[in-house]
């Protein structure tokens, strides 16, 4: 800081012609105890006190004594552009600014040189205390950080380590603080260090690191230069990868079981479909054939739903192919194209001479000829009422009475329905009994048209 920031501008001064009673004057007016003294021309000739004027007092000079006439004294001066510093050495009470010309253009006291001291003494503190804050606050960001944070001098010494760094690694801060990259290095605590390839490069590195706790990251290290592209630092971000390569692990593995998984659908899909003559590549119609499957081993009734066409007796015969009914009679009926009137001789054949026309050695009804095996209602939907009543009571009972018979026959069938239209709705409308719907509905099975 220099002088002319500091002095005081306005100075009173006195002249050579001034008398003792013009100093004292002064002195009472504006309080003070010294002031210059200049000649005519403004040059500084010498300086007043209150001890000079009560000297001349003492000595008997005349009031009106011109200052002129009082002994000179030899006034340190000092020049606008000095260092406050270079000034403090001068052990005085007040000291005056000068030009080139001798002309006073300031004055500077001792109190306000200590004023000065002991601002920039507060001002250092202040700057000091902000600098332990930032620092402060530096460190709680550097240790709230997730990832690990490694820092070096310019010549690869330790000088910073944060928490997340002692957690990933499995290293302690007091294994690796004040300890060069070179030695942490040879002694074999990192596989390798992107600090020292840092120093050697000048650029950011990245690499993948190895401690000796066996623990892998990934470490990004920045060099951190000076005014004079000089590295001072190197900051080494460090990120665990341990984990991530573990999962990259558990993906490679659930990616070559799911292809496993994927041959052995396959390789059951081709088995599947080479025991029928169904043609099939999509998921719904294998998921279909899989069900089928299952639901063959067990002896129930099952309906199949869909459209006209969609393939429902093909889905039926091949029921019936892997059920463990297979090596008995499959029957048939498509029920919509039996006249009404002889539906029930054709479901439960008839005794000899049960009617006009009947065959006198009687016939065999198709629940009776598919006994042991399975019968397959195509168009279920197209029986009559009065004949639903009699079919609920073969799937109740497991028994028929031929037309014109009285004895029950005990039958052995499993039954298979189908059917494009809307039974629920049909039972609504009073066309469908409700109860030989649930008889038949045991497990339903809907089959898909060929668009979807």
């Amino acid at each position: 800081m220099k002088i002319k920031e500091l002095m005081t501008k306005k100075v009173l001064v006195l002249k050579t012609e001034n008398t003792l009673m013009d100093v004292a004057k002064l002195f009472l007016e504006k309080n003070i105890d010294g002031a210059p003294v200049v000649d005519i021309d403004g040059k500084l000739v010498s300086i007043i006190t209150k001890t000079d004027l009560m000297r001349a007092i003492v000595n008997k000079s005349e009031m009106n004594t011109k200052i002129e006439k009082l002994e000179s004294k030899k006034v340190i001066t000092i020049s606008s552009e000095m260092n406050i510093e270079d000034v403090s050495k001068y052990k005085v009470g007040r000291l005056l600014v000068v030009d080139a010309n001798e002309k006073i253009i300031g004055i500077v006291t001792h109190t306000d040189l200590s004023n000065n001291l002991v601002e920039k003494i507060a001002k250092e503190y202040r700057d000091l205390k902000n600098i332990k804050l930032s620092l402060m606050e530096l460190d709680s960001i550097i240790e709230c950080s997730y990832d690990g944070i490694y820092i070096t001098d310019g010549d690869a010494n330790t000088i910073k380590v944060n928490n997340a760094y002692e957690r990933i690694t499995g290293l302690k801060k007091v294994d690796v603080i004040g300890k060069n990259m070179r030695d942490l290095e040879r002694d074999g605590f990192i596989s390798q260090s992107a600090t020292l390839l840092v120093l050697s490069s000048r650029k950011i590195t990245t690499i993948q690191q190895e401690f000796s706790t066996g623990v892998k990251v990934l470490v990004s290290s920045t060099p951190i230069f000076d005014e004079n592209k000089k590295i001072i630092m190197v900051v080494t971000n460090v990120r665990d990868v341990t984990q991530l390569n573990n999962l990259k692990e558990l993906v490679q593995k659930n990616k070559e079981i799911t292809q496993k998984y994927v041959s052995e659908i396959e390789e059951m899909r081709t088995q599947l479909l080479n025991n029928t003559e169904i043609v099939a590549e999509d998921p719904k119609t294998i998921e279909i054939i899989q069900l089928s499957n299952r639901i063959a081993k067990v002896d129930t009734t099952i309906l199949m739903l869909g459209e006209t066409g969609v393939g429902k007796d093909e889905i039926a015969k091949y029921i019936h192919k892997v059920s463990n009914r297979n090596g008995k009679q499959f029957i048939k009926v498509n029920c919509g194209a039996v006249p009404i009137s002889l539906i029930e001789s054709e479901f439960f054949g008839y005794e000899k001479g049960a009617f006009t026309g009947a065959s006198k050695e009687g016939k065999v009804g198709l629940f009776e000829l598919a006994s042991g095996g399975t019968i397959f209602l195509d168009e279920v939907g197209e029986i009559p009422m009065d004949m639903q009543v009699k079919l609920l009571r073969v799937l109740q009972e497991k028994e028929i009475v031929r037309v014109g018979g009285t004895k029950p026959l005990k039958i052995d069938v499993r039954v298979l329905a189908a059917t494009n239209r809307d039974l629920e709705k049909m039972i609504v409308d009073g066309k469908f009994r409700e109860d030989l719907y649930y008889r038949l509905n045991v497990v339903p099975l809907f089959i898909p048209p060929l668009r979807e």
